[in-house]
Parts: structure tokens; C-alpha cells; sequence
């Protein structure tokens, strides 16, 4: 979404069918739907963009319902129905009790500050979601998928995650009460805080001690992932193990036979797939303390000896992984990277003003590295050839500038992603006071919205940093959408 949104604001007009209607860009507010003689039927109807504040929903339909782009705040949802695919959805400030949520898909859903309380969850996909800040309270969990999922200072009472494929769950300072998971997935689970005193495993319909010598379990998934190629969670194994033992037992052996298997596996997907996650589980722990900083850079080195990071990524998660490595050996010398030269060749997409985008792309950021003087320098890269096709640009310059490059590309969309969801419903606040300051003609009636809002020009402010912010996200999109294909050489 881009500006303001010229919202609809939703009429309650009796009518308990409104199912197949066209809600886009709505406002539902202040609505108590628990209060209608019976209750009203969303079904197959169209939410995307709407803006839902102070609503009450209780016994609602909302089977085949699509909400995208959507903002949903100090709402309550009691024994409502779902059905429902949600993509690119903020929660804030949400309880939903005594729901089912059936054959439901969450993409790229934040939910801050949110209840979950004696409902039920199943056969749903939740995928690059992220729960900060919200409880769990006797959930039952069944036949789900559950991918990529962040949880952030969340609780847990009563829930059974091992009916359900869950994995590539991060965990950070979160408190646990009976909760089940399944042990197969837990080398996914990159953990921060305490977990393992306060959760409990089961495995093939028992619930079992993980750490029993006499249930040879970790034994036995040590076995299975070794043969699956699963080198990454094999590794978070150790790492999780070394913890619960509270010990500073040295993984650069064991690190090292693994990396040297996995240097011999030729799926390219399977590759990329375990040498990103034991990057990950790298930064993870060692943004927690877990593992030391020369820990760090011995591990990540052992992995660049024996992997290609040529391996079969995506651009940018090749530059994940070639970043990790190197921004690594810059810890204590950031400036030792500017006398390392890498050569990059990007290939761009072939339209429009994409390659002049990509220019001026670059020299932003080299611009801003020498301003800020993070590395001396007149010049930090330079481009020795441009050839058509697809655009094929290669770049000579600076390690740290493709180091930093990447950096800032990680941080602004970390940024927007972070200040679209804060500044989202004081922009829509901005909306709405807008159009009541135009409605009205009276000096007293303005002066009160101008009390009650207290400051329209800092309203005002906002909605020229949405724009600004959409302008940014467009950028760092057309960087990803652009560059096909990257390799980089030192």
C-alpha cells in the first residue's frame, strides 16, 4: 500500500447475509457484532485492505474470506469460524477465544500483543510469521504446517505442537507450560532463553525424557539426520546439547566432519539449504552469547574451506552466505576489508530504467560509506563492463562495500517491515482526522479535533513518511526483483 487509504466505513444494516461481498479498503470500527439477533455470515467475502478497530465478531462465518494488506487491532473474535487465507496481515491487540481456525493460510502475518485462548487450530499452513508478545492458552494444534515461525517473549500453556509438521521455529525469551513438541524437529529450532527444563518431547505417541541416556533418542536422531543430509540441524543439535549440559565443550571437530560431509553433497538445493541454516544458527547463537566470536570466525572458516559458496542460491542468499563468512574476518579490522578487492557480476533484468536504478543504487551507498567514514577511500568499487542479454554488469570494488551493501539492503527492509507496522494505524489515524477536519466548517468544532488529536502537522508528518518509506521498499524490491544471478570472487 502506498498514501492514505480513502477508507469505506462498514454500516451494520441488519442484514445477517453478507457473504460474497466486496470489503476492500473498509473500515470496520467500534462495532459490538455479538449484539445482532443473529450471527452475520462473512462467507467468500473480500478483505484486503480493510482496517478492523474496536470489533467485537462473535459466532461469525468466515469460511473462503481473504484479508491482505490488512490491519486488525483491539479486536475480539469468540467462537468465530475461519477459513480463511491471511497474507501480509498486522494483528495487534487480538484475542481470539474459542475460535477454529480450519484449512486456514497465515503468509508473512505479524501478531503483536495477541490471545489465543481454548480454540482450535488445524490443517492450517503458517508460513514466515512472527508472534511477539502474545499467549497461547490450551490450543489444540492438529495436522498443520508450520514454516519459518518467530516467536518473541510469547507464552505457552497446554499446547501439543506434535501432531503437525513445525519447524524452523526461532525462540527468543519466551516461558513455557506443558508444552509437547516432536523431537525430529527440534535441530530446526534456533532457541534463545530457557526451554528445555519447561517443554516437553513426544515421540511415536510417548511422551520421553530427550535427554535419557537410556532412550538412545538423540542417538537415534543423530542416525536419521546424518543419513537425510540434515547437516544444519545436526549442527544445532550440538550447539543446543553443549547448552543443556552447561558445558564449553569444543565443537570445532565435530563442526569439521560435518561440513566435510556436507562438502559432498551434490543437490544444489540440499546444499544451500543446510550451509544457509548453519549460517544462520551461527549469527543466532552468536548474537546470544551462545558461541563465542572466535568460535564464530573458526567455524565459519572451517565451512568456507571445504563449501563453494558458487553453490546453487538465489542472489541474495548467496550474499547471505558469502557475507556471513567474510564480515566474520572484518570483526576486529572493518578496515582490512577495504584492501580486500572482490570482483561481483550481477545479471539484471532487462527493462525499463533498471540499470540506471542499479547504478545509482550503488553509488548511494558508496556515497554514504565514505560520508560516515566507516572505510577510507576515494573510491570503493568501479564497473569494468556492461554487456547486453540480459544486463550483465561486473563490479570491481572493495570487500567491505559489498559487505555493507548487503547490510543496508538486510537492515531497510528490517526497517520498513518494522516502521510500516508502527506507523500503519496512526497514518489511518491521519485518514480519519482528516476527513472529519474537512467536514466540518465551525472554528470550535476544529479546534476540538485538533485537541483531540493534538497535533495535526505531525500527522500530517506521516503521511510523508509512508511515502518515503514506500519508496525505499520499492528500491530494495527491484534490488531483489533485478539481480537474478550474482557470483562473487576474491
Amino acid at each position: 500500500m502506498t498514501g492514505i487509504i480513502a477508507y469505506k466505513k462498514f454500516v451494520d444494516n441488519g442484514n445477517t447475509n453478507r457473504e460474497s461481498e466486496n470489503f476492500q479498503q473498509f473500515l470496520f470500527q467500534n462495532i459490538d457484532f455479538s449484539l445482532s439477533e443473529s450471527p452475520i455470515s462473512f462467507f467468500r467475502s473480500d478483505f484486503r485492505e480493510v482496517k478492523v478497530d474496536h470489533v467485537k465478531f462473535k459466532c461469525n462465518e468466515f469460511e473462503r474470506a481473504d484479508f491482505t494488506d490488512s490491519y486488525i487491532s483491539n479486536s475480539l473474535f469468540q467462537e468465530v469460524h475461519f477459513g480463511t487465507d491471511f497474507i501480509n496481515v498486522y494483528f495487534h491487540n487480538v484475542t481470539f477465544n474459542e475460535s477454529l481456525f480450519e484449512t486456514c493460510t497465515f503468509l508473512r502475518c505479524i501478531f503483536e500483543s495477541c490471545k489465543f485462548d481454548s480454540g482450535h487450530i488445524v490443517d492450517s499452513t503458517v508460513q514466515n510469521c512472527s508472534f511477539i508478545d502474545c499467549l497461547f492458552d490450551n490450543i489444540v494444534f492438529k495436522e498443520n504446517t508450520f514454516d519459518d515461525i518467530e516467536f518473541e517473549k510469547s507464552s505457552f500453556n497446554n499446547i501439543n505442537l506434535a501432531n503437525m509438521t513445525a519447524k524452523d521455529f526461532r525462540f527468543r525469551n519466551c516461558n513455557y507450560n506443558k508444552l509437547v513438541i516432536d523431537p525430529d524437529y527440534i535441530g530446526s529450532y534456533l532457541i534463545d532463553g530457557e526451554f528445555f527444563d519447561d517443554v516437553r518431547f513426544e515421540y511415536r505417541g510417548h511422551v520421553i525424557e530427550l535427554f535419557e541416556e537410556k532412550e538412545n533418542i538423540i542417538e537415534g536422531l543423530v542416525n536419521l539426520w546424518r543419513k537425510s543430509n540434515r547437516f544444519y540441524e545436526l549442527f544445532n543439535l550440538l550447539i543446543l546439547l553443549r547448552k543443556v549440559k552447561n558445558t564449553n565443550e569444543d565443537l570445532s571437530k565435530v563442526f569439521s566432519a560435518l561440513v566435510k560431509q556436507l562438502g559432498k553433497v551434490n543437490h544444489p538445493s540440499v546444499r544451500s539449504y543446510n550451509i544457509l541454516g548453519i549460517i544462520k544458527a551461527l549469527t543466532f547463537y552468536s548474537e546470544g552469547n551462545y558461541i563465542t566470536t572466535s568460535e564464530y570466525i573458526s567455524l565459519t572458516s572451517q565451512l568456507e574451506k571445504e563449501i563453494n559458496f558458487d553453490v546453487d542460491f538465489n542472489a541474495f542468499g548467496q550474499l547471505k552466505a558469502f557475507a556471513a563468512y567474510y564480515e566474520s574476518k572484518l570483526i576486529e579490522e572493518p578496515q582490512r576489508g577495504a584492501n580486500i578487492t572482490a570482483r561481483a557480476v550481477f545479471s539484471i533484468k532487462e527493462y525499463g530504467d533498471n540499470l540506471k536504478i542499479f547504478k545509482e543504487w550503488l553509488s548511494e551507498i558508496e556515497k554514504y560509506i565514505l560520508s560516515e567514514r566507516i572505510i577510507a577511500g576515494d573510491r570503493l568499487y568501479k564497473i569494468i563492463s556492461v554487456e547486453k542479454g540480459s544486463i550483465i554488469v561486473t563490479i570491481l570494488g572493495s570487500l567491505s562495500f559489498f559487505l555493507l551493501l548487503i547490510r543496508q539492503v538486510a537492515t531497510l527492509k528490517s526497517k520498513i517491515e518494522r516502521e510500516r507496522s508502527q506507523n500503519s494505524f496512526l497514518s489511518l489515524t491521519y485518514k480519519d482526522l482528516s476527513k472529519q477536519f474537512e467536514s466540518v466548517t465551525s472554528v470550535k468544532e476544529k479546534s476540538e479535533i485538533v485537541r483531540i488529536y493534538k497535533d495535526i502537522a505531525g500527522m500530517e508528518k506521516l503521511e510523508r513518511v509512508d511515502n518515503r518509506m514506500s519508496q525505499i521498499s520499492n528500491k530494495v524490491g527491484l534490488m531483489e526483483e533485478t539481480i537474478k544471478k550474482l557470483d562473487i570472487h576474491i
